[in-house]
């Protein structure tokens, strides 16, 4: 995928990326995942999810391991839930004591992609007892540490080809020029990337929902039923135009979202909403032509099911649909709610 140019879409070209802006990112995006599902197209987005090592790295740590992502040599993790903190990262409890000029950790990480097999990961722990987030900060760590133990959860619904798990570290040492950025700036980093993330991860969900659609569209012009074509059917029929109508619109939330990302507009309600409908849209459309494919829909020999099970994280990874909605509702009120 490196040498084809699909890592890094939204990197700047000066630190080896494509420089395109979100909007593009997300064409390219929908059209990978019309063709193949999830898997590429958030392969493709691993730069991305790193992109705090890229802009914050130190010149060694950017050519040791962030470079190799772009060329699609190396996997490097993003640990931030732990088992008493998911979408709340102000309740992360991992700590990163500085003892000698070193970083210790100590803590737990779970349900982290690629447990066992990423080379390194940005793990987000607590430098200071300052409430919520204020204190989190973000590390470089290599998954080969004295201390660092890894091992695997039981398989995931859908999007098995992460291998999610558990990381345990306990009296971990880390240089301090792993640091990446200052101490307690950890998710102020990271909030600008979530935003560009979510839009363009709701591109690949409509981007699969697509695919299915247009699957429904065939088949139900093929398929006959009590002597007509399904299409010729107004149960079948309006359902299918419904869909179209939702894709459509949601395709068009998503790249007004990201429009306003591109221009430098404050966009994080924008992309929420539509990672949120998105997600709702897809799922919808993949159960509707599952449902319209009958038994062979319901098998592993058509892609219906797994396409449902790879989406179905859309709802839960990169935020929850309920933080989404929490998140977007800050677009209609501004950050203290509702009056």
């Amino acid at each position: 995928m490196g040498h084809a140019g699909y890592l890094g879409l939204t990197v700047p070209s000066e630190r080896g990326g494509r420089g395109l802006p979100a909007t593009r990112a997300a064409v390219l995006l929908f059209h990978l995942a019309y063709r193949s599902g999830t898997t590429f197209a958030k392969l493709s987005l691993q730069p991305e999810f790193a992109s705090v090592l890229g802009e914050q790295g130190g010149p060694e740590l950017v050519a040791e391991y962030f470079a190799p992502m772009l060329r699609g040599e190396t996997l490097v993790a993003n640990q931030v839930t732990e088992p008493a903190a998911g979408s709340d990262a102000g309740g992360i409890q991992l700590t990163a004591a500085l003892e000698r000029g070193e970083y210790r950790l100590d803590g737990v990480k779970t349900e982290a992609a690629f447990a066992v097999d990423a080379r390194a990961a940005i793990v987000y722990g607590r430098t200071s007892d300052e409430p919520g987030t204020r204190g989190i900060s973000a590390f470089l760590v290599e998954q080969d540490r004295e201390g660092v133990r890894r091992s695997l959860s039981p398989p995931d619904l859908g999007e098995r080809w992460m291998r999610r798990g558990q990381i345990v570290y306990e009296g971990v040492r880390v240089p301090i020029d792993h640091r990446l950025g200052p101490e307690g700036s950890g998710f102020k980093l990271v909030r600008t990337e979530l935003t560009r993330e979510r839009g363009l991860l709701a591109a690949i969900y409509l981007g699969v929902a697509r695919a299915a659609w247009d699957r429904s569209l065939q088949h139900a012009a093929q398929r006959r039923a009590f002597g007509e074509p399904l299409a010729r059917q107004s149960a079948v029929r309006d359902r299918l135009v419904d869909a179209w109508a939702e894709l459509e619109s949601s395709w068009l939330l998503v790249l007004w979202a990201l429009e306003r990302f591109d221009r430098g507009e404050r966009a994080d309600a924008y992309t929420a909403l539509a990672k949120a409908t998105a997600t709702r849209v897809a799922l919808e459309v993949i159960d509707t032509a599952l449902q319209f494919h009958g038994g062979r829909g319901y098998s592993s020999e058509l892609p219906f099911e797994r396409w449902w099970r790879d989406v179905r994280s859309g709802g839960i990874a990169h935020g929850p649909t309920e933080i989404m909605r929490r998140i977007a509702s800050t677009g209609l009120w501004g950050e203290d709610g509702p009056p």
